[in-house]
């Protein structure tokens, strides 16, 4: 049965016809160029650069609010100290 498949479908292609399609396949994928490598490294190194800036951001905040925190702490306990004596 697979045999007479086989045969059936080799009649219908044309001689020459797996040589055309891997020539075409070839053709069809392009090596990767100097300016898509620098493209892709540009577009990876702003996605980069964006994602420190901000966590930075996010740590620069959160030390300032702990920061102000401490220091109203620290004003309270001296101001109840000085108005005290």
């Amino acid at each position: 049965m697979w045999r007479g498949l086989f045969a059936a479908g080799a009649r219908r292609l044309r001689p020459g016809f797996a040589d055309h399609v891997l020539r075409a396949a070839r053709r069809a994928v392009e090596l990767p160029s100097l300016r898509s490598h620098m493209v892709l490294s540009a577009a990876t190194a702003t996605v980069c650069l964006c994602a420190v800036l901000f966590l930075h951001d996010q740590s620069v905040d959160r030390d300032d609010a702990r920061n102000l925190a401490e220091w109203e702490r620290l004003v309270e306990i001296v101001g109840d100290d000085v108005t005290n004596v």
